[in-house]
């Protein structure tokens, strides 16, 4: 599928299949009042430019069929993974020594 042009988005050019199914987290909500102290969802754009809100448990979800996430920041990407916690799973970042681009230091949605 290489040098795929989306109809309408002529100027994005997907490389490979895989790039299909990769986001990029863009802002994230922040916890709510409940007792899970957790990012409750996020922005993410796919590769074809569209956006669209994800709750935590959906990013998850797809984490864990194999579908990947970043954030980028500054031209700095880093991988988003799926950890197990003390009571719940959650999301993080790859270690990569850029603070900014941690998932809680993007901006709230």
């Amino acid at each position: 599928m290489r040098g795929l042009v989306h109809p309408v988005k002529r100027f994005l050019t997907i490389t490979s299949e895989e790039e299909l199914t990769m986001y990029t987290i863009i802002c994230t909500r922040p916890d709510g009042a409940d007792l899970d102290r957790c990012i409750d969802g996020f922005l993410v754009r796919n590769a074809l430019g569209g956006t669209n809100y994800m709750m935590i448990d959906a990013v998850i979800a797809m984490l864990d069929r194999g579908v990947r996430f970043f954030t980028e920041v500054r031209g700095v990407r880093v991988e988003v993974v799926a950890r197990n916690g003390a009571r719940r799973r959650y999301v993080t970042t790859l270690g990569d020594g850029f603070p900014p681009n941690n998932l809680l230091r993007l901006p709230p949605c």
